[in-house]
Parts: C-alpha cells; structure tokens; sequence
C-alpha cells in the first residue's frame, strides 16, 4: 500500500483553511452589494473546501497491490479495481505528476485510462510502484495512451 504522503495531507489542510478565508471574504464584499460575481466566487471556494476535506477525510492512500490487481483511491474515496492480466502497459514516471495504467478488460476491447495521482505518494513510492508492477508483469511496458493509432493531419 502506498500512502499520501504528509506533505500532501499538510498542502490540504493549508487549502481548506486558505479557502475558508477566502469564502468569507468574497461573502463579505457580496454582502455588501458588489456584485453577484462575490456570491459565485464564494461559492466556488466552498466547492474546493470540500473536495480538500473530502481528500483529506476519504483517501488515506493512493495504490494498493494485492493479490487480484491493482486498486487505485481518488480523493472523493472511490476506489478503482482492475485485475493483473487486465493490465497492458503503463505511462508512470518517477518524479511525474500523473500516471496510468493501461487496461483492457476482454481482448478486443478498446484500452480505458486508470489514473494514479503519483504526486501524492512521492518519487521514490513511484519507482517502488513501478518495480513492484514490472516484478508482477515482466513484459509491461510504458506506453503512450493512443500512441497505437496512425496520425491523421
């Protein structure tokens, strides 16, 4: 299991509290008659309150290995399962912000996207990551999503 890191947890924190500020504030000058653009910009800082508390209250980890696959957490707490011979290839980089395993449920398919934010475990969970998957599926490769397609101009 890899979890979020502290830095990570603390950015939230500061985000949640920063936004609070923030809410108040445009509430404030939207109470005063400036303008209904106050009441939208509020509102959306209360918006980004709630997905940092969400992330902060429902996703303790980021990627689980176990013995049927891969499971993925996002911020809202929803987990993502894909087994071991679904996966095809990956796009992970140590040090990257973003990565994906490429899966395929039935041959024949189309290849779907499975995102892992490997910012919020740290370089060095990444390689952990991606060695633990390669020791699992040898032959997995990194792959460009699409990059199979021919280029049309």
């Amino acid at each position: 299991m890899f979890p979020v890191l502290q830095a990570w947890r603390i950015r939230r924190v500061l985000s949640v509290a920063l936004g609070l500020v923030a809410a108040l504030a445009a509430g404030a000058a939207a109470g005063q008659g400036n303008g209904w653009g106050w009441w939208v910009f509020a509102g959306a800082m209360l918006g980004l309150v709630a997905y940092n508390l969400s992330g902060l209250v429902r996703q303790p980890w980021v990627v689980r290995l176990g013995a049927s696959g891969v499971d993925v957490c996002y911020a809202t707490g929803r987990v993502v399962h894909t087994g071991w011979g679904e996966i095809e290839a990956h796009t992970i980089t140590p040090g990257g912000r973003i990565g994906a395993l490429l899966v395929r449920k039935r041959p024949g398919d189309m290849s779907w996207v499975l995102p892992i934010p490997t910012r919020l475990i740290g370089t060095q969970a990444t390689e952990e990551l991606l060695a633990a998957l390669k020791a699992r599926l040898p032959g997995l490769e990194y792959r460009v999503p699409g990059g199979n397609r021919p280029i049309v101009n």
